[in-house]
């Protein structure tokens, strides 16, 4: 169980930062909270992150000048505060230290919120999928057409680049991520509502309660821009248009949609049709800045892709092996969907249930859509800030799913996987966790065979 978002806001915040040199920076290897440590640095602040393990992220903040300490026992060290995720669990070592030692807690969205409030246009991406990718469509999209944002997403902007841009002062570009309402933070200018499913189950028992969250986050919003899916729950018209002559030529998705009067062909490197819906988004939020037809199709063309969102890590024996961040019933649908209109063979999905209290409230859910596929192999849950109080496990998902087999021991699945694939099939490795450490191992065996 996670630990509650402060509820400060911009100015509640500012207040307690008056005069506030050091600040510490709980779980600094995170993908947002990494962003955040460096552009606090960028503010002037003197800042520190704190982390349980080293990684990439806590590399980077180092070759940066950022003091960065890991470890499973730590305490904080001097700070006027420290800022922390909602993911961290209130009995987390840094947050029993802060509370004993009186130094202020500070939630990342409340942090957020005080960085991006003197920026006159703050564009929030919400959504339960694909709030990454939109986000990253729309910087792509804003650089086309000269702009400088400065961006915070939740995932890297694009394969080897970071998930965060200190630009200009004018455009604050972020994702504004549902979990404990953190989104109910922000106000800003201009906010996406892109879908709206069930998810984040350890907080929202059911979709009215989620529907609820956004619809407060709407109300948060100057101009708000609401996808097709998410409309009716809302009770409101559509904002986006619709994309027409879908087809693919070449790996090239193309459609048209109607722009400030006329139609703009679009071309997108990234498959399925769910991206054809989220370019709608980035063309949306393109429509209302007043942006040229030009700097929409070059941005959208360009755009390659972020990581873990249907990456092709590689190819041996002429079967390609997927990376993919999907993690929920609906974009497990969507990315074997956008696979099986490009690939000729057979799709096999080796699936990372992520949190057993999403694996217990989706549950069938899952279980419908891994039978899209036409070979499964399920991996243990990947517990992230839980732990099993509910009976749920990988053995249990793949006893409901037709051609699917659990393995508890990683190399089993490459094995398995490996040995069932043949020429111009496709393998999808499947989760928000750390299933996709199997692939070099994945793509050994297959090379080998």
């Amino acid at each position: 169980m996670g630990i509650d978002n402060t509820r400060r806001g911009a100015e509640g915040t500012a207040r307690l930062l008056y005069g506030a040199s050091h600040l510490a920076f709980a779980g600094a290897g995170g993908v947002c909270m990494s962003a955040l440590t460096v552009l606090a640095g960028e503010r002037g602040f003197s800042v520190t992150g704190y982390d349980r393990c080293a990684s990439d992220a806590t590399e980077e903040l180092i070759r940066r000048g950022i003091s960065v300490q890991t470890g499973e026992k730590l305490r904080l060290g001097q700070a006027d505060a420290l800022i922390y995720s909602a993911a961290l669990s209130p009995n987390d070592p840094l947050i029993l230290d802060a509370v004993q030692r009186g130094i202020p807690l500070i939630s990342r969205a409340d942090f957020l919120s005080y960085l991006m409030e003197s920026f006159p246009v703050r564009i929030a991406v919400a959504g339960t999928h694909g709030k990454s990718t939109v986000t990253a469509m729309i910087n792509a999209v804003l650089q086309a057409a000269g702009k400088n944002p400065t961006v915070v997403s939740g995932a890297p902007l694009g394969v080897g680049q970071p998930s965060f841009i200190a630009g200009g002062n004018e455009i604050f570009l972020f994702e504004a991520c549902e979990y404990r309402g953190s989104f109910l933070s922000f106000s800003p200018t201009i906010g996406v509502i892109l879908n709206i499913d069930l998810d984040h189950t350890d907080c929202y028992p059911d979709l009215a309660a989620v529907t609820e969250a956004f619809r407060s986050f709407a109300m948060r919003c100057e101009t708000v821009l609401v996808g097709t899916r998410a409309a009716p729950l809302l009770g409101r018209s559509a904002d986006f248009g619709t994309a027409d002559g879908i087809s693919c030529e070449n790996g090239l998705f193309r459609f048209h949609t109607e722009y400030c009067g006329g139609l703009l062909p679009v071309s997108l490197r990234v498959p399925g049709v769910h991206n054809a819906e989220n370019a709608l988004a980035a063309i949306a939020v393109a429509k209302h800045l007043g942006l040229p037809n030009g700097a929409v199709t070059a941005g959208l063309s360009g755009f390659g892709g972020i990581e873990r969102r249907l990456t092709v890590r590689g190819t041996a024996g002429k079967i390609t092996v997927y990376d993919d961040y999907a993690h929920h019933p609906a974009e497990i649908r969507a990315s074997v969907a956008a696979v099986r209109r490009m690939s000729p063979g057979r799709i096999g999905v080796i699936f990372q249930p992520h949190t057993y209290s999403r694996t217990r409230a989706l549950f069938d859910g899952f279980a419908e859509a891994l039978t899209l596929a036409d070979r499964v192999w399920i991996a243990d849950i990947y517990p992230a800030r839980e732990t099993d109080t509910l009976g749920m496990s990988g053995a249990l998902l793949a006893s409901r799913i037709p051609r699917a087999q659990y393995c508890s021991d990683r190399a089993q699945i490459v094995r398995s996987a490996g040995t069932w694939a043949r020429p111009h099939d496709t393998l999808l490795v499947m989760g928000a966790g750390d299933i996709n450490n199997i692939i070099p191992d994945l793509l050994g065996f297959l090379q080998q065979k």
